[in-house]
């Protein structure tokens, strides 16, 4: 044959390689919907701060 089969420890290798970019990939997902969230909670803070300042009027 032309080419050598890959090894155990390329196969591995290839795993780990897999592994770490879905778990970045996995960490980034999760920082991004943490910044939604607090993003969303100051939009609805904001707004029940307006509908006070409505209802003081």
């Amino acid at each position: 044959m032309c080419y050598d089969m890959p090894t155990v420890t390329e196969g591995y290798t290839v795993k780990k390689l897999i592994c770490t970019v879905f778990g970045v990939l996995l960490i980034a997902l999760a920082v991004s919907g943490c910044n939604t969230m607090r993003g969303i909670g100051r939009d609805v803070s904001s707004a029940g701060s307006g509908i006070q300042r409505a209802a003081s009027n």
